[in-house]
């Protein structure tokens, strides 16, 4: 009998790492951590008796989604840590940032026993003007726990999965206009759900009009680079929500450049020379870890995002932007440029672990917790019976051509946990934190950490 934690996974290159760091704080010889791609969580619920819930799955789209997830979660004595991963960086300004947090969250939605975890003041701020139930807390960004001797940084360092090195690593964030190339319906499909509210059907066609101005003038610069420096390699690495093959197509023939989604952008990011990009969260991590970061911004945008101004080199020409990868960048933060980014992101504030804070804040809403029995025998019956369905709609699958595309996107986020992987990053955190978890991996999609001292039932 145990009490238990849910991490679930969404994302896998993003998520892991830090949710693994994460589970390191928490568990022993009382708590078990059941870490596993987030559908799957939700199909195993009602096989506990209570535990709680950390991230922000329980709603999949957001406010759009009903109440059926969160309700079974409710219903077998879980609390809900809500806290969202993708980041805190919006476009447009303040009035356009409350939008997206309106759409991310009603507070009201969650309970006494649950707990809103913020990336910043102005996130807590506007939350907390709904008055809700649960509580809430500033902890930043649990990505951006990776400066020197971190527990993320160590899992990075110590099992790297990328071999290049000294490369120049490009980060697009077109998410708003690359990823309708393929399929308009889905553009359209946003645009219904918007009814007769003209006002957000202009927002959502000016987003996509930006993204698709600003993909047009990265791919002028990237090609510029490329005939100028032919001797330096070049890495790109498009959002996971992106149509790589619209990369690929673009500088097919191009000999200096990598094209790729693999692996994490940290990994990436910690092994290259500069990092190129615009208003992306990679910006961030890339300060974080101490990378030159060039931010081109060729002209000036609707919905453009200058947050990561203070913590970059502004480039608006593809020479501006050869001339610097080619002399010598500094990453600091300046103050008078930062200081949006500190209200949104805490850990451009102070220096607190964010895992920390949300390990304290998740052992305190476990001591409410009573303990309950993992049934390994039901877990492993529901994966078989869902990699059956699965299996069965394989091919049916692509007589749907929206069907398809979803479980595409699935597989891009989510390509499945590696054993060998998996084990080697518990010996490191075991090591760095002077612990004795043991694994026991279930499936590619689900695992258990526990204390060696208190083994699962």
């Amino acid at each position: 009998m145990k009490k238990i934690v849910f991490l679930p996974i969404e994302t896998e290159t993003r998520e892991l790492d830090a949710k693994m760091a994460l589970a390191s704080k928490l568990v022993n010889d009382d708590v078990d951590c059941i870490i596993g791609q987030h559908n799957l969580l939700n199909e195993i619920v009602h096989l506990f008796d209570g535990g709680i819930y950390i991230g922000k799955n329980i709603f999949l789209d957001a406010m759009k989604s009903t109440d059926k997830i969160r309700d079974s979660y409710k219903d077998n004595n879980f609390s809900i840590l809500w806290y969202h991963e993708e980041g805190a960086i919006y476009g447009g300004d303040e009035d356009k940032w409350r939008l997206v947090l309106e759409e991310l969250l009603d507070p009201n939605r969650l309970f006494e026993d649950d707990v809103i975890l913020c990336w910043g003041d102005f996130q807590k701020d506007f939350f907390s003007r709904s008055n809700p139930q649960a509580d809430i807390h500033v902890v930043g960004g649990y990505r951006f726990d990776i400066k020197e001797n971190s527990l993320i940084r160590k899992l990075l360092q110590t099992n790297p999965r990328i071999t290049e090195k000294d490369y120049v690593l490009i980060n697009t964030n077109f998410t708003a206009g690359n990823h309708y190339l393929k399929d308009a319906a889905s553009y359209k499909a946003q645009q219904e759900d918007s009814k007769n509210d003209l006002t957000n059907k202009h927002r959502l066609l000016v987003e996509f009009a930006d993204d698709t101005k600003r993909m047009g003038f990265f791919g002028e610069m990237i090609s510029y680079l490329l005939v100028q420096n032919p001797n330096t390699q070049f890495v790109l690495r498009p959002h996971p929500t992106e149509l790589i093959e619209f990369w690929e197509n673009l500088f097919h023939g191009y000999d200096n450049i990598k094209i790729t989604n693999e692996y994490s952008a940290v990994e990436w990011i910690d092994r290259c020379s500069f990092v190129i990009q615009s208003g992306c969260t990679t910006a961030l991590e890339s300060y974080c870890l101490g990378k030159p970061i060039i931010n081109y911004y060729p002209l000036k945008l609707a919905n453009g995002i200058d947050l990561t101004e203070g913590l970059s080199t502004l480039c608006k020409t593809p020479e501006e932007v050869n001339q610097q990868i080619n002399s010598s960048l500094q990453s600091n933060l300046e103050a008078e440029k930062g200081h949006h980014l500190k209200s949104l992101i805490s850990n451009f504030k102070n220096d607190a672990s964010s895992i920390q804070m949300i390990a304290d804040i998740a052992k305190d809403s476990l001591k409410k917790k009573n303990k309950t029995k993992t049934q390994l025998s039901k877990i492993n019956f529901i994966i078989k019976k869902i990699k059956l369905i699965n299996a069965l709609k394989y091919y049916p699958r692509f007589l749907f051509k929206k069907k398809l595309k979803a479980y595409h996107m699935y597989v891009s986020h989510f390509p499945g946990f590696k054993h060998e992987q998996i084990d080697s990053k518990v010996k490191t955190l075991n090591s760095s934190c002077e612990k004795s978890m043991d694994l026991n991996f279930i499936s590619d999609e689900l695992f258990i950490l526990s204390s060696s001292k208190g083994k699962l039932d």
